[in-house]
């Protein structure tokens, strides 16, 4: 018989230090710009306008459409009040998780997320606040992560988002 005992060993699967995220690329396979492909690096605008990560042709895709990034080991899609809406593989939605082998649609274009061999590594810090700041998720550990980077520097930063 199995002697049994108190002590459960921890198994992580990233270091404490990054966030890894499976590497996923985005392809266009329908519309106007059949073939072109980038690399999800870290937070990705995808639309018209000049400023876009991924900049499309397609009349019917919005200025900014979408944003696609990393949160909690997953690539998060979040439609950007667009006029043509978001789906991925078929269904309407303004916040979303790819997936390899998902279809994306954003007007009359369409992507596959592809696996790269590539993971991700999102940065995070070991702190659960900072300056006043409280939270401990993996976006807000990301957040204090590129706060370290930048307090010894000169920088003026604006830190924007959901409250």
């Amino acid at each position: 018989m199995a002697k049994l005992t108190d002590q459960t060993d921890l198994y992580r699967l990233a270091s404490p230090g990054a966030e890894v995220v499976p590497g996923l690329s985005l392809t266009v396979v329908d519309g106007p710009d059949r073939g072109a492909t980038h690399a999800i690096a870290g937070p990705l605008r995808v639309g018209t306008a000049d400023g876009a990560d991924f900049r499309l042709t397609d009349s019917t895709v919005s200025r900014i459409h979408v944003t696609v990034g990393p949160d909690g080991g997953e690539m998060r899609v979040r439609d950007m009040s667009s006029t043509n809406g978001t789906f991925i593989d078929g269904v309407h939605l303004r916040d979303g998780y790819l997936r390899a082998g998902s279809l994306l649609r954003l007007g009359s274009t369409t992507l596959r997320a592809e696996a790269s061999a590539d993971a991700l590594h999102v940065p995070l810090s070991s702190r659960r606040e900072l300056f006043g700041l409280v939270g401990g998720s993996a976006a807000m550990r990301h957040v204090y992560a590129v706060i370290e980077r930048v307090a010894p520097s000169d920088a003026t930063v604006l830190i924007q988002g959901e409250t």
